[in-house]
């Protein structure tokens, strides 16, 4: 029911439209045990008519299935994992109408090696069934899936460990996640991306992976999942932010929330077309630090049409003014086209600002601006 009404509340907000197309089921979608011949088996509870009626009724939709397991013994939320039954699960899979799988990396060997054999072991059953199924690894870049991923079958790869419902908390939070992805740009490109984690749109700090800290599963019980923090959640400053670095760096754009209960600010963040196009470019480059200023990030995008888009993050507390020169950032080679002029976008206000060589901005604690600077005719 819920995957159900996540993927109409996606036609209903035009999320479709703009070109979300997964949705994805997560852990403890299982049995308690693999049926006969160690056939994955759905819980007969929360998915009475199995995974293929869901599969039917997302693709009626016009979206795609995406569908969760584990490399390990085990998910991380202890149902049964992957390891040893890739080519059953695939061929279920494919069976199922499974468009995506999130295979993770929990009860597994800390080794490359290993790891590298049990994602290859994965993408070579995938491979050998009759349907195309999107592999995303998710080993929160520890072994730096990044350069071996693509080879093996990949399209995306977690590239860094999990994040949580806050900006400026080392290391998972917002900045110091995105600080971790920025740094992988040469790595992304079309049908291979750079995936830094979920978006906190919508969590408001309650969401359970993202909003509270607690012990691995894998621990002793009694150890074993105790909660040691609880985040607040994002300002409307900072979860702009947030959404603006993952568009700039061409992450997939993955909402962690109940989509039904979103705010109207909540689904502007999500729907801004602009922002969306940015995170989409056919291109598929991933945008690059090209300035440091203390407290304040500039990221650059190339676009498939010959523009750009920058970005610039306020990492402090206090408002502060930014400065950028757009033909400065055409000469430095960060454009595909060099340009006399540029069209210039505000992205969040939807506003074209005609062809200015500086664009100036006032920047609120932890906010960001982000402007698409399109070559005009003038060249």
């Amino acid at each position: 029911e819920v995957i159900v009404r996540t993927a109409k509340a996606m036609v209903d907000t035009g999320l479709r439209d703009l070109g979300y197309q997964y949705v994805n089921i997560d852990d403890h979608w299982h049995a308690n045990a693999r049926g006969k011949g160690g056939v994955p088996l759905a819980n007969p509870k929360t998915f009475p008519d199995g995974i293929a009626a869901v599969a039917d009724e997302v693709h009626a939709l016009g979206l795609k299935l995406g569908i969760y397991s584990d490399a390990g013994s085990m998910t991380c939320g202890r149902c049964f994992g992957g390891f040893g039954h890739e080519r059953v699960d695939a061929e279920a899979y494919a069976s199922w109408g499974v468009d995506l799988l999130k295979y993770d990396y929990c009860f597994a060997p800390s080794s490359a090696t290993e790891a590298k054999a049990r994602y290859g072991a994965m993408a070579e059953a995938l491979r050998a069934t009759d349907r195309s199924i999107v592999l995303s690894v998710c080993e929160w870049g520890f072994r730096k899936p990044w350069t071996w991923a693509p080879a093996l079958g990949g399209s995306l790869w977690r590239s860094t460990p999990d994040i949580f419902d806050t900006f400026s908390w080392n290391p998972l939070g917002v900045r110091f996640i995105a600080r971790r992805n920025l740094k992988l740009a040469d790595h992304a490109g079309p049908g291979r991306w750079n995936d830094p984690d979920m978006l906190l749109v919508g969590n408001h700090g309650g969401g359970k992976a993202t909003g509270e800290l607690h012990l691995p599963n894998q621990l002793p019980k009694g150890l074993r999942g105790r909660k040691l923090w609880s985040f607040r959640g994002l300002t409307d400053d900072q979860v702009q932010s947030h959404v603006t670095l993952w568009a700039m760096m061409a992450a997939p754009l993955l909402a962690s929330h109940d989509l039904a209960r979103s705010s109207e600010h909540d689904l502007a963040l999500l729907t801004n077309p602009e922002i969306v196009a940015i995170d989409q470019d056919a291109l598929g480059a991933q945008g690059r630090l090209v300035r440091s200023k203390p407290g304040l990030w500039q990221v650059v995008k190339p676009l498939a049409d010959g523009g750009f888009a920058v970005s610039v993050t306020n990492l402090t507390r206090v408002p502060r003014q930014t400065a950028i020169d757009v033909g400065a950032i055409a000469r430095s080679g960060a454009a595909p086209t060099v340009s006399r002029t540029y069209a210039v976008t505000d992205a969040w206000a939807l506003e074209g600002l005609g062809t200015p060589a500086t664009l100036r901005a006032q920047l609120p604690g932890h906010g960001s601006v982000a402007f698409v600077c399109r070559p005009t005719a003038d060249t």
